[in-house]
């Protein structure tokens, strides 16, 4: 080989060492695999309804509109069961049809009350003669109507109980993983009661007073709630298992998802020291993050087949006013360094602002509580996502970005309509599923936003590395609900005294650790999806309908829509599952 030729070749790959190494620093590739494809689906088949619905099973719901309590109830019931495709027809409880309708009804369906009004029941000897012959009958909400005492297994009633209540214990089989679960916040509304010796406790409270039980009543049986908690958001998958519980079969349809987010990632990280860090391994905070946090959640998520979504945020300065400043080269490293990593993973890039103050303007928020200042407009609103957008387009390419969660969970109108001109993909928006209510604050519902139709509502349940029950009361509530885990953490937990619980960063990941262990051990069966991915399954399902009918020894289950895979939870009483067709069981 002559000499000219071997310098040519020397050089070749001298420069080819160089673009592998400036690709691998800087970038200029296509990264984030799920980002790059536009969400493009197709429809599902529609499909004709069965005429004769009477003929398939249901649950039917008597409710009032006379008071708080059951207004509150009515509407979380009609949400829950919704949300879960069960087939449910709602009858004002003072319609004097309803006697009529309980003498009809047979023994595959279910009577749900969701109203403490019972005297408005013109002929309530109709809902005793009911359970007598066959019937189930589950009382969502506790009502001071002593002539229905003995069908509800009470041998004496002493009206409400004047001392505190606290607390729900599960003691008997509602849902796996709630089974032995204790949930220590819940106050409530009760009676006083004695019960019959064949009641069958399935709840108490703090100090053991019984909570939930099951009464048999000639040939049917009763499923009674002694307090008003099931008008509460936290509690669907409860009340959900409560109604389910008595029927001889009860099938509810479940997203079937464990979606999980990383706040504030990527995201520049503070320069200096944390001492609880330093004592323990001797790094700074970006070493830390870099060499321990990040390899140990990678592990988690491989480990646990979990589907990655960060939300990033360009910059931690306190800009709401224009001109806005760009990101310096640090910061934009460090968020190409995560970047990186993230799409190690096949994660989804998300957004999480500009900077972390909430997109809202003077008198939407409360901005002293936070510390946070207001947006001078929506155009300034606008500016610094644009900065944001450009400097995802610089690092990663002409990529999409689906989803955005809003810092502190607080956002404005203006705020949403801002995210949406800026990312013209974005599809998602992930508030929280509960919380205290107050100015600005994002309370979602799954579901359509208000004021960006093509967005989805997909709120986040729980969150935190710590392993306790408060924690796994919510989880368990949205799968016994809707089959879905929707969970998510900082990277900066270990840095918040509160976020942390005052542990080291090896306790705090075994404890996530064993969270996800639990959570997979009793349901393997969740599908790991990013917010993207949830959103593409999400507008399949929208308009689904699910119907449910027992003929003999089998149930037959339809649906007004085809092309997509339906997922269920079903509940069997004194029986098992033999066979399957047209689907799969496990």
């Amino acid at each position: 080989m002559n000499k000219k030729r071997l310098l040519f070749l020397v050089g070749l790959i001298v420069v080819a060492a160089f673009i592998t190494q400036f690709v691998r620093v800087y970038g200029f590739i296509r990264l984030l695999p799920i980002n790059q494809a536009q969400l493009v689906y197709d429809m599902p088949t529609s499909l004709p309804v069965p005429a004769a619905l009477q003929t398939y099973s249901q649950v039917v719901v008597l409710y009032s509109e006379e008071d708080e309590a059951s207004r509150q109830l009515h509407n979380n019931v009609r949400t829950t069961f919704a949300m879960s495709r069960v087939n449910a027809g709602f009858i004002n409880i003072a319609d004097t049809q309803v006697p009529a309708m309980l003498n009809r009804m047979d023994n595959h369906s279910v009577v749900v009350i969701t109203t403490e009004q019972m005297s408005l029941l013109s002929n309530y000897i109709s809902l005793v003669n009911f359970v007598r012959q066959g019937g189930k009958v589950v009382f969502l909400i506790r009502s001071y109507f002593r002539p229905l005492d003995d069908l509800k297994g009470i041998t004496e009633n002493l009206s409400f109980i004047a001392h505190e209540e606290k607390g729900v214990y599960i003691t008997g089989s509602l849902f796996p993983g709630k089974d032995g679960l204790g949930f220590e916040h819940m106050p409530h509304s009760m009676l006083d009661v004695t019960l019959r010796p064949e009641a069958n406790v399935l709840a108490e409270t703090l100090r053991g007073t019984p909570l939930i039980w099951t009464h048999p009543f000639g040939e049917g049986e009763v499923l009674y709630v002694n307090t008003t908690m099931m008008k509460s958001k936290i509690m669907r998958g409860l009340l959900l298992q409560c109604v389910a519980y008595l029927p001889e079969f009860f099938v509810t349809t479940i997203f079937n998802a464990l979606v999980f987010n990383i706040d504030d990632f990527p995201a520049p990280i503070r320069f200096g020291r944390y001492e609880n860090i330093y004592v323990e391994y001797f790094m700074d905070t970006p070493q830390f993050f870099k060499q321990v946090w990040w390899p140990d959640t990678y592990n988690f998520a491989r480990r646990h087949q979990i589907n990655l979504t960060g939300l990033t945020i360009a910059t931690f300065n306190q800009d709401t006013k224009s001109p806005l400043e760009p990101i310096n080269p640090l910061e934009r490293s460090q968020l190409l360094y995560f970047g990186r990593r993230l799409s190690e993973l096949g994660g989804e890039l998300g957004i999480h602002g500009y900077n972390h103050q909430p997109l809202a303007m003077p008198g939407q928020m409360i901005f002293e509580k936070y510390g946070y200042t207001p947006w001078e407009s929506p155009e300034v609103m606008e500016e610094g996502l644009r900065i944001l957008r450009r400097a995802i387009e610089e690092m990663f390419g002409d990529i999409h970005v689906f989803s955005y969660v809003p810092p502190s969970n607080i956002i404005s109108r203006e705020g949403r309509i801002a995210v949406k001109n800026v990312f013209e993909d974005i599809r998602v928006f992930a508030g929280l599923y509960t919380g205290i209510s107050e100015l600005g604050v994002l309370e979602q519902e799954f579901g359509r936003d208000p004021y960006v139709p093509e967005v989805v509502s997909f709120p986040r349940l729980s969150s935190g590395y710590l392993f306790n029950d408060d924690v796994m009361w919510t989880i368990y509530n949205g799968i016994a609900h809707y089959g879905i885990v929707h969970h998510f953490i900082h990277p900066d937990d270990l840095l918040d005294p509160v976020r942390s619980g005052g542990y080291s960063w090896e306790e705090m990941d075994r404890q996530i650790n064993a969270m996800f262990a639990e959570i997979r051990r009793r349901f393997p069966f969740l599908r790991a999806m990013t917010l993207a991915e949830a959103y593409r399954y999400f507008i399949h399902t929208e308009g689904l309908k699910v119907l449910t009918q027992k003929n003999s020894n089998v149930i037959k289950i339809s649906y007004n829509q085809s092309g997509v895979p339906v997922y269920h939870l079903l509940r069997l009483r004194n029986n098992r599952v033999a066979s399957v067709s047209g689907g799969k069981f496990g």
